[in-house]
């Protein structure tokens, strides 16, 4: 079994590549279950801690509770036989710099990981590949910046 994990980065055509394999779930359905939050709401709580990681605080505490729900989330994936596994979800790597004091994606050194080995006990023998896309630095930027001008917490008030 081969298992591909595409865990971000945001702004780098994630929200693209999942809507390109929910659209054509059914002509990939033969070869590959696909995961995706949409799909699996399930794999919310794994998210969330990996969010949670990347904002800090007691790294013991939440790396204890990021394995914790890796290992929840890995272990209610019912895989269909016969088939690879694709996993895709940007909050795997954590919150999005700029959101919550978070300034870049340190925090996905290990968020990726604890989804790595949570996948790794529950698919024991798996052919495990991580996806981390990206994109030119500049168009990124401006995305980023868009996409943060969006949130309500970062407008400014009239008073």
């Amino acid at each position: 079994m081969r298992i591909l994990l595409h865990g971000g980065f945001h702004k780098t055509g994630t929200t693209s590549l999942q809507a390109a394999l929910v659209a054509h779930r059914a002509a990939l359905a033969p070869y590959v279950q696909i995961e995706t939050l949409r799909r699996n709401p399930g794999m919310t709580r794994a998210t969330e801690a990996a969010r949670a990681f990347s904002i800090g605080g007691d790294k013991a505490a939440l790396e204890a509770a990021l394995e914790a729900a890796m290992q929840v989330w890995a272990g209610g994936i019912d895989r269909a036989e016969g088939r690879d596994l694709v996993i895709s979800s940007e909050d795997f790597a954590g919150h999005m710099p700029g959101r919550h004091g978070v300034v870049d994606y340190r925090a996905a050194v290990v968020t990726i990981p604890a989804a790595v080995a949570a996948l790794a006990a529950r698919f024991p023998g798996a052919e495990i590949t991580v996806l981390l896309t990206t994109r030119a630095a500049a168009p990124w930027l401006t995305s980023l910046h868009w996409q943060l001008a969006q949130h309500p917490e970062l407008m400014l008030k009239a008073r």
